[in-house]
């Protein structure tokens, strides 16, 4: 495994998560990347997260999978304990999905003007609708 250096360190992504009380009062949880896979690098393991904004630090893992896909893996409790169902996500990774998701979309275009549409001559003779007076006749 090769770490990917930077000269800047990566920006932490900022979300808003249920907490980690009974309430469930909303928190703000932190994601730090600490590794990513470099370029042309071979094996599975594509990113990896620190979780910080609950009761510990948690560190999120993805993975390739078969078929291209992604396998998403996190240290909490929560994924630990139910991780036996197929397709259960924990919040955590529910939320770095999100974050990764609209920090990825493209901007915004700026709009184009308008096109007025060309002038049309009217049709004349046969071609040309008939005239009717103000009593449909």
């Amino acid at each position: 495994m090769k770490l990917v250096r930077t000269h800047q360190p990566r920006k932490p992504l900022l979300t808003i998560l249920p907490g980690a009380t009974r309430k469930r009062l909303p928190s703000i949880y932190q994601y730090r990347q600490t590794y990513r896979r470099a370029d042309g690098d071979t094996g599975t393991c594509l990113a990896v997260w620190d979780v910080l904004g609950g009761r510990e630090i948690y560190q999120i893992a993805v993975e390739e999978g078969v078929a291209g896909q992604h396998e998403w893996h996190c240290t909490c409790a929560d994924a630990t304990y139910r991780s036996r169902f197929a397709y259960y996500r924990c919040k955590h990774v529910e939320g770095l999905m999100d974050v990764v998701e609209a920090a990825t979309v493209p901007a915004l275009q700026p709009a184009q003007p308008m096109q007025v549409p060309q002038h049309r001559e009217r049709p004349t003779g046969h071609d040309a609708p008939q005239q009717r007076s103000a009593h449909g006749f």
